[in-house]
């Protein structure tokens, strides 16, 4: 499902990692996906020493890149030549998602990464953001559609300026563990349900 999100790692007091990722952002989706790596996955020193030895890739290093496969003048691509390039290139495809945590452990000696943590400040169309914060030791989720400025202590209140004037904010902490207490998938789940969605189950569940 088309539910755009973002999925970012902070280390040494900066985003190692800032995913745009298009698709499946909810918590069942790509939240999980990174809660399953920090229980089940992530190698803390190798993930750090592969997040470290990473950097973003320059805005005209990438269209370059796109030019090897076949982008015109104004970045417009066949359907084909993107394939290609996403095929060998996952790191910049909108369809890896939390994945890109995986794949960038899987490469210690460090990645080219594309930096979209500006996509935080839309909190129309960032419906999700989930925060890994190795300094803090921390994971957090966030959710957009957020009508009420964000306040200077907020994560991403560094990019209120971005926000668009449509009378929505940043995405805003819905909820946070710290990693060495970590939820189980029921427990996560559950953290984002609001009232509206048990009223509903509510109203499903049959009684006899």
């Amino acid at each position: 499902m088309g539910t755009r999100n973002l999925t970012a790692v902070y280390l040494d007091g900066q985003y190692k990692v800032a995913q745009y990722g298009q698709w499946d952002g909810y918590p069942e989706g790509q939240g999980i996906t990174v809660l399953t790596f920090l229980r089940d996955k992530m190698d803390l020193e190798l993930f750090k020493e592969a997040l470290r030895n990473s950097s973003y890739i320059p805005s005209e290093e990438l269209t370059a890149l796109w030019k090897q496969y076949g982008a015109d003048e104004n970045g417009l691509v066949t359907m084909e030549d993107s394939d290609r390039m996403m095929e060998d290139h996952p790191e910049f495809s909108r369809n890896t998602g939390a994945g890109i945590l995986e794949m960038v452990q899987n490469h210690s000696d460090g990645m080219k990464l594309q930096d979209s943590i500006n996509f935080a400040a839309d909190g129309l169309f960032c419906e999700w953001a989930w925060v890994i914060d190795l300094d803090a030791g921390t994971f957090e989720g966030y959710c957009g559609f957020g009508q009420t400025p964000l306040a200077e202590n907020d994560r991403f209140y560094f990019l209120r300026d971005l926000e668009e004037d449509n009378g929505y904010h940043g995405v805003r902490l819905a909820a946070k563990w710290n990693l060495d207490a970590l939820p189980t998938d029921e427990e996560f789940l559950a953290a984002f349900k609001n009232d509206d969605d048990e009223e509903e189950e509510e109203e499903e569940t049959p009684t006899f």
